[in-house]
């Protein structure tokens, strides 16, 4: 089955569903005992810590309150103390101090144990847009204006508003995407089209440099995507979006 025949099955799976909607907390939640929402990560890479002993965990959901990652090879250790570390998202980085709560044969959880309110800050940017991302779904083409009608788009809504749409090539591959959302009474958009990322405001429609940050934000709502078919369609633009930020750090 090729791409658009699984995206007309999705869309008509998700439009029963209220767009921004999202899922209750599972049992496991409640039985781990966490207070806070955890999210998914889509892409492993995306979000990484690395402790004091040069063990490095990539994120597989994530909260104010801890992560999950999958067992580094070969450590089977079980600290039961607090351990120094370093979260890092595409290129930034934060100190942490995180506990290990469970370890199983694939999975680790750790808690992150809040000193001040540096990791908090940190973390509020990345959670904010994760949960933006696990907001998006997938809408039907009646509900769409006609230039989105094509089957060769797929778009997607969800709170804010915001609106993810993205353009297959006559291969299946991605050759567009627009994101669009507002913070407060401001709009912003991010374009990627023909390898090329462009940046909007509602106070500067056109910018003359793409903004280094308002990519950052749009490559988190992607790694925020329940959705893994559409994440993965998608993950030829993050890794763009990728070479882009690591290219404005380098200069």
């Amino acid at each position: 089955m090729g791409f658009k025949e699984l995206i007309v099955k999705l869309e008509s799976l998700f439009s029963s569903q209220a767009p921004g909607s999202l899922e209750k907390k599972s049992v496991h939640d409640f039985a781990e005992g966490r207070i806070h929402e955890r999210y998914p990560v889509s892409y492993s890479d995306a979000i990484t810590i690395t402790t004091e002993k040069s063990e490095v965990y990539n994120v597989l959901n994530i909260s104010f309150g801890g992560f999950a990652s999958p067992l580094p090879h070969g450590n089977e250790s079980f600290y039961s103390r607090g351990q120094r570390a370093h979260i890092e998202f595409l290129g930034d980085s934060c100190p942490a101090l995180i506990h290990k709560v469970y370890q199983g044969p694939e999975y680790v959880g750790f808690r992150f144990e809040h000193r001040d309110e540096k990791t908090l800050v940190f973390l509020r940017e990345i959670i904010e847009y994760l949960r933006l991302g696990a907001t998006l779904h997938i809408l039907r083409k009646e509900f769409l204006i006609k230039e989105f009608q094509s089957d060769s788009w797929v778009c997607l809504r969800g709170e804010g508003p915001s609106e993810l749409s993205f353009h297959l090539d006559q291969s299946e591959t991605t050759d567009e995407a627009r994101f669009s959302f507002k913070s407060g009474e401001e709009s912003y958009k991010i374009i990627f089209k023909n390898g090329v990322f462009k940046t909007q405001t509602s106070e500067r429609p056109t910018a003359p440099q793409p903004n280094r940050h308002l990519i950052k934000i749009f490559l988190c709502v992607l790694a925020g995507l329940k959705n893994n078919v559409i994440s993965d369609q998608l993950h030829s633009i993050y890794e763009a979006g990728k070479g882009f930020i690591a290219n404005k750090s380098a200069s």
